[in-house]
């Protein structure tokens, strides 16, 4: 008698824990008094009582809609509650979807049916309607972007392909090392930036190197030879030497502008 008085006990506790119902409900963060179609809100999935859960059942909720309104696009986190080990808490992201009246929703948990109580929703019924609303996969657009600019790269190269050889040869040689342009900047700077006998004097010297940089020669640059000709071996320069040298110097003092 003691064996199936034991039997019936171990049954009829077992079936009461198992018909035991579990309870879910949804708490939406901070959401704003009136919602509206597009809208995004983050809200909690609490569900109870759960002993050992199995965590990755509720991953399932994504892409779910609750309440005929609250679509379900991220799972951002499952774990236990860290008041109570039997209540499992799923933080969410919703996309408002449409106007609903409908509070309840019922979800599956490894074949048991766990009914979910959704706060009532005031949402603001669009012009447009509830099925033009959809979700974009975030993965896939940027997957599309890149698929996009691999065509747009691949594009330009084949334009590049079709140019002649030598347009090719033109557009490089515009940023190569030019030591002619080079020169004439140096020499160019030294004219502008001659004030003393010593930068004459240098300029004068130097004279065969900077000529030769030179399409043409003008008249004028005899002037200046034939002035510090003149005053060159002088022991020193007194104003009106100085002068001299300067004004014979100025028809050539931005040659290579």
């Amino acid at each position: 008698m003691k064996f199936f008085f034991l039997i019936i006990v171990y049954l009829f506790l077992t079936g009461s824990a198992y018909s035991q119902e579990i309870q879910a409900e949804i708490i939406l963060i901070t959401p704003p008094p009136i919602l509206k179609e597009g809208d995004i809100v983050e809200g909690i999935l609490k569900v109870w009582p759960l002993e050992n859960a199995d965590l990755n059942e509720f991953k399932k909720i994504e892409n779910m809609t609750l309440a005929n309104a609250l679509f379900t696009t991220e799972v951002e986190s499952v774990e236990v509650s860290a008041n109570n080990a039997d209540v499992i808490e799923a933080k969410l992201l919703f996309i408002v979807k449409r106007a609903a009246e409908n509070n309840q929703q019922q979800l599956s948990y490894k074949g048991r049916i766990v009914r979910i109580q959704v706060p009532p929703l005031k949402i603001a019924q669009s012009d447009k309607d509830p099925e033009d609303y959809y979700v974009l996969d975030q993965g896939l657009i940027y997957s599309n972007l890149v698929k996009i600019v691999t065509v747009l790269l691949l594009i330009v190269l084949i334009i590049l392909l079709f140019f002649k050889r030598k347009a090719i040869q033109s557009l490089i040689q515009k940023f190569k090392y030019d030591p002619i342009a080079n020169s004439k900047k140096k020499i160019d700077e030294k004219f502008t930036k001659a004030s003393q006998r010593e930068d004459y004097e240098e300029i004068y010297a130097f004279r065969r190197d900077w000529l030769s940089l030179l399409s043409e020669q003008a008249p004028s640059y005899n002037d200046f030879f034939k002035t510090m000709e003149q005053h060159q071996y002088k022991k020193s320069w007194n104003i009106e030497d100085l002068n001299e040298v300067k004004d014979s110097f100025e028809a050539i003092r931005r040659s290579f502008r």
